[in-house]
């Protein structure tokens, strides 16, 4: 799974893209990613109810799914 693609489905989300910080944790079997954004930036990125970050994970979890990997995205306070 390639930090490109979620660079990709979050930056277009953000007022400060260039404050976006993706740190990845690559396990045998699971692609970890910790997402990290600015206070202002983190509503953009949870969307009303949490559904743009289920929306985030569903995308990613497929994807990963094609490449026969687990993923887990947590998005940090």
């Amino acid at each position: 799974m390639s930090l490109e693609l979620l660079y990709h489905l979050i930056e277009p989300l953000l007022d400060h893209p260039e404050n976006l910080r993706v740190d990845h944790i690559d396990t045998e079997d699971v692609d970890i990613f910790l997402i990290s954004v600015p206070e202002g930036d983190r509503g953009h990125l949870l969307g009303r109810d949490g559904k743009t970050a289920d929306s985030l994970r569903t995308v990613l979890n497929r994807a990963g799914e094609l490449t026969g990997r687990d993923v887990v995205v947590d998005i940090l306070d």
